[in-house]
């Protein structure tokens, strides 16, 4: 089974900033506002399967004050496995890319399309839903599971079991990467490097059964907690 984030994990509000939004309350760096930059998002994707995750997009996507066209190109050139910067008009997903999503996804899993059937989970959001990206899932064969407004934290095991620790994990490596720079400004190549890793060496690391049972999605009742 197979999720799409529900979310924007990366809110950036210091130099590729993870801070902001999870630090309102405590100290945080100053940064002049050439270093500001705008919203990043996720599209992070996890399974049930773990010898099948190394192969789930995983995706970034940024508006031009984030990745230029070029930045993007650089950084996709020397992204691990299925690791993939989109420069677009703005972070916000929209069905277009919902439908590029999906298309990504299929792809990915080609080679296995005769033994899974891919079931994806997400929420309610609007770009989720309209006719188009539905057309495309159903032209693609995948089935879509849709988490009723409001439940994510419960049901949808990427949201319910993944987001926090993932969030950790970003906030560690960017203070770690950030103290060991001259200036305490990472780098653009240091920061896809960083973006990389929390798919990579986070996401693709581990072992998300435990999720899907946990939330209901897969095994028996009696799993659930």
């Amino acid at each position: 089974m197979y999720q799409r984030s529900p979310g924007y994990v990366l809110t950036a509000k210091t130099p590729r900033g993870l801070l902001a939004a999870a630090l309102k309350a405590e100290p945080c760096q100053r940064v002049k506002p050439g270093q500001l930059r705008g919203m990043t998002t996720f599209v992070a994707s996890i399974c049930s399967d773990s010898s099948l995750q190394q192969f789930l997009p995983q995706i970034f996507i940024a508006g031009p004050k984030v990745f230029s066209p070029e930045a993007a190109a650089n950084f996709n050139a020397a992204a691990p496995g299925a690791v993939y910067y989109w420069a677009e008009s703005s972070a916000w997903n929209r069905g277009s890319l919902m439908q590029r999503y999906l298309e990504l996804l299929a792809a990915s899993l080609d080679h296995v399309k005769e033994e899974y059937q891919i079931i994806l989970i997400f929420d309610t959001a609007t770009p989720h839903l309209p006719r188009p990206v539905t057309e495309t899932a159903n032209r693609l064969g995948i089935w879509l599971a849709v988490v009723p407004s409001g439940l994510t934290w419960l049901v949808q095991p990427l949201d319910a079991r993944a987001m926090a620790c993932l969030k950790a994990y970003l906030h560690r490596e960017y203070l770690r990467v950030a103290s060991e720079s001259p200036n305490g400004v990472m780098e653009d190549e240091e920061w896809a490097k960083m973006l990389a890793r929390a798919a990579t060496d986070f996401l693709g690391s581990r072992s998300w059964a435990a999720a899907f049972e946990e939330t209901g999605c897969t095994g028996h009742v009696g799993s659930l907690g």
